[in-house]
């Protein structure tokens, strides 16, 4: 989680000072984890079906099984990360405003990448995680961010996707994460 925080940290800056350079490293840097986020789904996969044959795994099923989700949604969202980052080097520069509330909502996603991080790692409740998520989505309305930049609200559209596969990877379903969403 915390290559994904600094992936969507690149990408805010990059965004916000409208750096092309920041956008690159933000691909580099999320193409450079995959290999520990298959590493990650392989562990859970492999850590859930040994608790399903050792007695004193059985236990701990119910923590694997979410740690097992976790990781798969992390994935998902490191992918539309990845697409996100590629999307913005299209959109600078760009005279519009927004961009920098679309960087803000960025910095904010990452934030909560980093709060669920935590929690994955401490076996916390996801609530923190899940209430930064929920401010960040409701700042991802296309309509008002980029009104007349439709490659602005491509990026916030994209956003949009990698905060509901979040809020997946939180334990929460993908009709509650829309749920926080603003429509459109």
């Amino acid at each position: 989680m915390v290559d994904l925080a600094v992936m969507l940290r690149l990408v805010a800056r990059g965004l916000r000072d409208q750096v092309a350079r920041d956008l690159e490293e933000a691909l580099l840097a999320g193409r450079s984890s995959q290999s520990a986020l298959d590493d990650w789904k392989s562990s859970a996969t492999d850590a859930r079906k040994n608790a399903r044959v050792i007695p004193l795994g059985r236990r701990h099923r119910d923590d694997l099984v979410r740690l097992e989700r976790a990781a798969v949604m992390a994935d998902r969202a490191m992918r539309n990360a990845r697409v996100l980052a590629r999307r913005a080097l299209t959109a600078i520069p760009t005279e519009e405003t927004s961009v920098v509330e679309l960087a803000g909502a960025v910095e904010q996603i990452a934030d909560a990448v980093d709060e669920l991080g935590q929690e994955l790692v401490s076996a916390a409740g996801p609530d923190r995680a899940r209430s930064l998520l929920a401010a960040a989505a409701h700042r991802l309305d296309p309509h008002r961010i980029a009104q007349g930049d439709i490659r602005l609200q491509s990026i916030v559209l994209l956003a949009r996707s990698l905060v509901v596969d979040l809020f997946e990877a939180t334990g929460a379903t993908a009709a509650e994460a829309r749920t926080h969403l603003p429509s459109i």
